[in-house]
């Protein structure tokens, strides 16, 4: 995961033998284990107790009041505790062997922590054999000398502006992945980002201000003819909102989003299967908050989540995928918060004017621009037949593309 996130390599290929495809060696990833197993993760609880390994003791610690009810892990602390986060501390250090074939049993060499040997990438600065090697890991993946992280991390941010990156596989860079389109500007916007001292908040500046990012989705036919994956970038992609933007835009149109960050912790529970109970969202998909600030559990996402394309909590994905499934129709058919807040953009609309007043509001709300004439008609012709369902002709505009991307 490390490997993927930050450089854009499949090291996990290595556990088991030689990458097939990229120039790296079992040792590499051994020697990149080794980090980790000498590093000790730590749950967020409260410690209250130490434990003895030999004498398996767990003693009060000193000042604390023990409390035998609540639920500790075996090392002494309380379980997902409010009040603290999950973090990583030094742990018992120790290179991790090599396993034949990946069979955990069958122990081959050891290579030293950090020593990683990969071609075009520097070495890892030296680790001592009092510390576990996280320090200089981090500062070898930050090292403006590694040649991957920044064009990693470029290309994501420009994959998430223009729905496609230069390097198309945004989570591979090697030999098995896309090759650039761009190589030159990969690396222009690279040394630009490291330059600026890894402010994202620059790079989609520069990004966004560009005439490439500011054209518009018309298509050309003999552009399109000579390039009709629209690998150049000669025109801007149509992109589907994320579910985040889709269902803020939801909630603003009916005039119910609240833009506060709701206050305190949202998540309630210790995670276990006993009476003190399980994690658990104290803010579920019909809250009014934007999306951003809701929970996300790993293995209890809500099922909208799911319908649109939200990533697996526990995987890497550095582009979302984009399906178009039943479901989704299905969602601005029936889900509660669809039609809720139909109704309330419905309510919204007012008594003045007359109906196509009330249309004209309804584009410009949903849509952001005033009806064409046939839709105009055909609007009429709905209320009409339909008995002037204003809740309906508005779910029916949330439920188009239109309102759904960015053209």
């Amino acid at each position: 995961m490390t490997t993927r996130a930050f450089l854009g390599l499949t090291m996990s290929c290595a556990r088991c033998h030689d990458h097939k495809s990229d120039p790296i060696q079992q040792r590499d990833y051994y020697a990149l284990a080794g980090i980790f197993q000498s590093t000790e993760t730590l749950s967020g609880g409260r410690r209250d107790a130490y434990v003895d390994p030999d004498l398996a003791l767990r003693l009060p610690a000193a000042g604390v009041v023990h409390n035998a009810t609540a639920e500790m892990d075996d090392k002494g602390f309380h379980r997902i505790d409010p009040n603290r986060a999950m973090g990583a501390t030094e742990g018992a250090l120790e290179d991790c062997a090599i396993r034949i074939k990946g069979e955990p049993n069958q122990r081959g060499d050891t290579p030293r922590r950090g020593e990683i040997a990969m071609p075009g990438l520097a070495k890892l600065p030296a680790i001592s054999a009092k510390e576990s090697g996280r320090l200089q890991l981090a500062q070898w993946i930050v090292s403006p000398a590694n040649p991957l992280t920044a064009r990693v991390m470029v290309n994501r941010v420009w994959a998430r502006l223009f729905g496609r990156g230069i390097v198309a596989s945004v989570d591979n860079f090697g030999v098995t992945g896309e090759k650039p389109t761009h190589p030159e500007l990969l690396d222009h916007l690279a040394v630009r980002f490291v330059e600026g001292g890894y402010s994202v908040k620059k790079l989609l500046r520069a990004v966004m201000l560009s005439h490439t990012y500011r054209q518009s989705s018309a298509s050309d036919p003999g552009r399109l003819k000579r390039d009709g994956a629209n690998e150049l970038f000669w025109r801007m992609n149509p992109k589907r909102l994320e579910l985040e933007a889709i269902r803020d835009a939801m909630l603003f149109a009916a005039g119910s989003l609240d833009f506060a960050r709701p206050a305190g912790l949202q998540i309630a529970g210790n995670g276990g299967k006993g009476k003190v109970g399980r994690t658990r969202a104290l803010l579920d998909e019909t809250a009014a908050y934007r999306t951003v600030y809701l929970p996300v559990l790993r293995d209890l996402l809500p099922e909208i989540y799911k319908t649109f394309d939200f990533p697996e909590p526990t995987q890497i994905l550095g582009k979302r995928e984009v399906t178009t499934v039943p479901a989704q129709a299905l969602f601005f058919l029936n889900s509660r918060l669809a039609t809720d807040a139909a109704r309330e953009t419905a309510a919204r609309l007012g008594e003045v004017g007359g109906d196509e007043a009330r249309v004209r509001r309804a584009y410009l709300l949903l849509l952001g621009r005033e009806p064409a004439r046939d839709e105009m008609a055909e609007a009429r012709a709905f209320l009409a037949e339909n008995s002037s369902d204003w809740t309906s002709l508005v779910q029916s505009l949330m439920a188009g593309a239109e309102f759904r991307y960015v053209w």
